[in-house]
């Protein structure tokens, strides 16, 4: 026989204490019990911590951690629900959003189906696809809700404005932002990590990452426009007072800020930031991120008041984004012979 727990972490004290005492009295039985359980759910207070510190020393007891789905088995979930037909770039678009969690590639999956999104993709080739491109379904709009529910107050505060710095992010930054004492900032990044939302890198002290993109994705769409507009604003200002010293300011990321806050007074910074973003990256050759960035620098310009230098500098970035569209074109015919 075999007997299944699902959910172990939601289980009351004498339930545990009940599965405890089968598990230790009924050695000889012709039974197996598997029990499931979220690790994030769990304190130090309860009852089924002390369980397992318990089964820890039960012979009888494995204990196996569950990990994502691999690119192998995403790209046979992906033939199983969108076809063999499915895009190539597919497969890794899904394994990138979700990091292989079963329940969100294929909610993902269902979702891109049912919105006629897939077809889109063949599009899209040579670009890179955002998350936010492609919406996210109902179900993990609901799930990960659930998840931030259980946060406190504080910690949703702080996640809401990481979400605004993007995927990865800096303690400073966020704390330049957030507006909270240090020691609540930490609590909070530490409660979110112990939820398994975040993770803190190993290579670069006060370095952060959200787990899953839609997880940033959700906190970045339950903000209002407004709000987006002024963290945008204050982030890159925060970005922009810390990297006055340095000898390779992070020209992309000001640029990204400024341009989300450009409605709000920051145009000329968006312009400034994105065109020399966007020649440093010419003069790397890399023409594709140039000619992104020229184009954020124009977007961003729309938001100017219309005048001679106006005119004169839409030009000039015309100009600029088409020699990089040139050089892109250039280059592929030279690698493609």
């Amino acid at each position: 026989m075999l007997l299944i727990f699902d959910d172990l972490h939601w289980a009351d004290k004498p339930t545990l204490l009940l599965l405890r005492h089968i598990m230790r009295s009924a050695r000889t039985a012709s039974f197996t019990i598997v029990a499931t359980y979220r690790e994030s759910d769990l304190g130090r207070a309860h009852p089924l911590a002390e369980l397992l510190s318990t089964l820890r020393r039960e012979p009888r007891v494995t204990r196996a951690g569950l990990r994502g789905l691999n690119l192998i088995h995403v790209k046979a979930l992906v033939a199983s629900i969108a076809g063999p037909r499915a895009p190539s770039q597919l497969p890794q678009l899904i394994m990138d959003n979700t990091d292989g969690n079963p329940f969100f590639a294929t909610e993902m999956l269902q979702h891109l189906k049912e919105t006629g999104a897939i077809a889109k993709l063949d599009g899209m080739m040579g670009r890179t696809i955002d998350v936010a491109d492609l919406g996210l379904s109902e179900g993990i709009k609901e799930v990960i809700g659930r998840r931030l529910s259980r946060l406190s107050e504080a910690c949703n505060r702080v996640l809401s404005v990481a979400a605004v710095i993007g995927r990865e992010f800096d303690a400073t930054v966020l704390e330049a932002v957030a507006d909270l004492p240090e020691s609540t900032l930490l609590d909070a990044l530490e409660e979110a990590a112990h939820a398994q939302l975040v993770s803190e890198s190993q290579a670069v002290s006060g370095r952060f990452e959200f787990l899953h993109p839609l997880i940033r994705e959700t906190l970045y769409n339950e903000l209002s426009s407004a709000r987006r507009v002024r963290l945008h604003r204050r982030v890159g200002d925060a970005i922009e007072s810390l990297a006055q010293n340095m000898p390779n300011p992070p020209l992309p990321e000001l640029a990204y800020h400024f341009s989300q806050a450009a409605s709000a007074g920051a145009v000329d910074k968006a312009i400034d930031y994105a065109t020399r973003a966007g020649d440093r990256a010419a003069d790397g050759l890399a023409h594709e991120e140039a000619a992104r960035l020229f184009d954020i620098a124009l977007h961003s310009l729309e938001f100017r008041p219309a005048g001679r230098d106006t005119g004169n500098l839409r030009v000039n970035l015309h100009q600029r984004r088409a020699r990089s569209f040139d050089a892109s074109d250039i280059g592929g015919w030279k690698s493609m012979n």
